[in-house]
Formats: structure tokens, sequence, C-alpha cells
């Protein structure tokens, strides 16, 4: 929730932004794309490219690959193809990989390792949680703030006290939920942890 003085620092723009899955996970890839230069590995999945295909081709979506669910208001669901918003996505590496629970030590250390990386970069992915990563790495920035409007109109303490370590937090409780025994942690406080924590997703 913003105040009102707050709300008067947010254009409706910037705001719908910042809401859009799309232009998070753009966003996110671009700021890892700037940090990663030509390094070798990835802190996440790889993103190529985006594309955008135009409303008018989605029955041939539903057709030939069994998409059926596109999101859309019940308003833009009224207006003719023409009218409504193209279909668009990231295009990335596909990840077939056996193990994508990370269930050993090991793995969590990578994963931690590549998360704190991410948040260096000032990518906060703000849902850390086993179903989002494949073969070990991260593969949704659907909800990441990089960077967010929150970070300038909150006070700093709440900033970086707070929304710049609930990844953290949501990597102590993957951990927890997996029910792996390791000495693998994020955050040194437990008990405070599990006052930030979110809901069961």
């Amino acid at each position: 929730m913003l105040t009102d003085s707050q709300n008067g620092q947010v254009t409706d723009d910037t705001l719908v932004g910042h809401m859009e899955p799309f232009y998070d996970e753009y966003r996110a890839y671009g700021r890892i794309s700037e940090h990663q230069g030509k390094r070798k590995g990835s802190v996440a999945v790889p993103c190529h490219d985006f594309l955008s295909i135009p409303a008018s081709h989605e029955t041939t979506l539903e057709k030939d690959f069994g998409v059926s669910k596109w999101d859309r208001s019940a308003m833009e669901s009224t207006l003719s193809p023409s009218q409504q918003q193209p279909f668009r996505a990231p295009v990335k590496d596909l990840v077939e990989a056996v193990d994508d629970v990370p269930a050993s030590s090991r793995k969590l250390s990578g994963i931690l390792r590549d998360l704190r990386e991410l948040c260096r970069m000032g990518v906060y992915p703000m849902d850390v949680c086993a179903h989002k990563y494949r073969g070990c790495r991260l593969v949704d920035f659907s909800v990441a703030w990089t960077p967010h409007f929150m970070f300038r109109i909150r006070p700093r303490w709440q900033a970086d006290g707070l929304y710049k370590r609930l990844d953290l937090v949501y990597f102590d409780a993957m951990v927890e939920e997996l029910g792996v025994s390791t000495t693998v942690k994020a955050t040194p406080n437990q008990e405070y942890n599990k006052k930030l924590r979110p809901k069961k997703r």
C-alpha cells in the first residue's frame, strides 16, 4: 500500500510497467546481461531474446501447441484481436533436468551463490522457490524488482533492510520446505525470518 504522497511519486505508466511480468523479465535479463558480459556461465537460465506475437495468431498457437490460457482481463477479452495486446515472452534455453528440485547441500550452495550475485547486480527475484528452478538455475523473473520504484519511495532502512533481503529469507524458507538436512543458510536470524516469510505458495 502506498500513501497519498507516495502515489504522487509514481506515474501510472511506471506502476503498470512494474506489474507486467514481461517487463519484469526484460529488465532482469537486461541487468544480468550488462553485468555478466562474456563471462562463462550464468547465474540464471540464459535468455536470448524476446518475442511478440499478434493476438490474431492466438488461434494458431492454441491449435498447434495447445496454449489455452492467455491471462487477459475481462475487458480486453471483449476487444477484437487487432485491439488486444500481443503475446509476449522471453526466449530462453530449454533445460530438461531430472533434478529440478535442489535437494543437496552442494546444489543449494551453488543456488545461494548465484542468488547473492543476482542481488549484487541489483536483480531481486522476489519469489525464490523450488519450482522456479531448472537444473539448479533460476528460470523465472516474472515478479523481479530490477530496479523498482519501491526502492525510491520507501525509507532507505525499509528498502535495504527488508525488500533487498527478502530473497535470502525466501531461500531459507525453500530449504526448510524441501526438508534438506544442510548447514547452508542465507540469513543468520531464523526466528526473525519466520516473521518475514510469505504465505505458503
